[in-house]
C-alpha cells in the first residue's frame, strides 16, 4: 500500500468520525469553517488519489470541482485543464483558495444548485464532499452541467462516515448515479477507506 495513503487513513479516522457526526446532527458547515485553516496546512502531506484525478483530465478539458474547499485539487488539475472552475459554498475557504493563486475560477455556490449552464463541462470531480449533500441532488446537477459523454469522478470515504450518515453509503451513491442521467462505469477502492465512483453522462 502507498505509505502516504496508509498514513492518511490512520490520521483521518477521528476526522472522518467527526465528519459523519457533523452531517448527522447538522453542524457540518460549522465544522469545515473551523477546520479549514489547520487542514490546509497539512493537506499537501495527505494522499487521496490525486494522481488518478490528474490522469483523467485531457488537455483542454473544461473541468469543475464540486466542493473545492481551499482549492488544493483544483490547482493541481488546472495544470492540464483548458478551463478549471472550483465551486464551494463556504466563502472563507474560497478566500484561502484565491490566496494560493493558480489558474482556477472560484465560484461561491451549492453543489445541489450549480450556477453554470447545461453542458458547460467535460468533467466534474469531487473529493470528499459528496457526504455533505444528498447524492441524488449531487448527480442530478453534475449531469446537467456536463456535455453528453462527459464524466463525473467522485472520491468518497466509504468506511467510517456512512456509519453516522446513511446518505454517504456506497449504495446511496450508486442510487444517486442511477437516478440521474449518469451511468456508473467503474468503482475503484483505494486503501481501506476510500472509493472512486466513475460515471458517464448518457447521450
Amino acid at each position: 500500500m502507498n505509505l502516504r495513503l496508509l498514513t492518511t487513513e490512520i490520521l483521518m479516522v477521528p476526522i472522518h468520525a467527526l465528519e459523519g457526526l457533523s452531517v448527522r446532527h447538522g453542524f457540518a458547515r460549522d465544522l469545515y469553517r473551523k477546520m479549514s485553516s489547520v487542514y490546509q496546512l497539512g493537506r499537501p502531506f495527505f494522499y487521496f488519489g490525486e494522481d488518478y484525478f490528474e490522469k483523467t483530465v485531457n488537455p483542454g478539458d473544461r473541468v469543475l470541482e464540486l466542493g473545492s474547499g481551499t482549492g488544493y485539487l483544483s490547482r493541481r488539475l488546472s495544470r492540464r485543464a483548458g478551463m478549471m472552475a472550483g465551486l464551494e459554498l463556504e466563502k472563507p475557504m474560497l478566500k484561502k483558495a484565491s490566496h494560493y493563486g493558480g489558474r482556477v475560477i472560484y465560484v461561491v455556490g451549492d453543489m445541489t444548485r450549480v450556477p453554470f449552464k447545461p453542458g458547460a463541462f467535460d468533467l466534474c470531480v469531487s473529493l470528499g464532499a459528496i457526504h455533505c449533500v444528498d447524492p441524488k441532488d449531487f448527480f442530478r446537477e453534475a449531469a446537467r452541467v456536463l456535455r453528453p459523454g462527459g464524466k463525473t469522478i467522485v472520491l468518497s470515504e466509504t468506511g467510517i462516515i456512512p456509519r453516522f450518515a446513511p446518505r454517504a453509503t456506497r449504495e446511496a451513491i450508486q442510487r444517486g448515479i442511477e437516478e440521474s442521467r449518469m451511468k456508473l462505469i467503474e468503482e475503484i477502492k483505494i486503501g481501506r477507506l476510500y472509493t472512486f465512483f466513475v460515471s458517464i453522462k448518457k447521450n
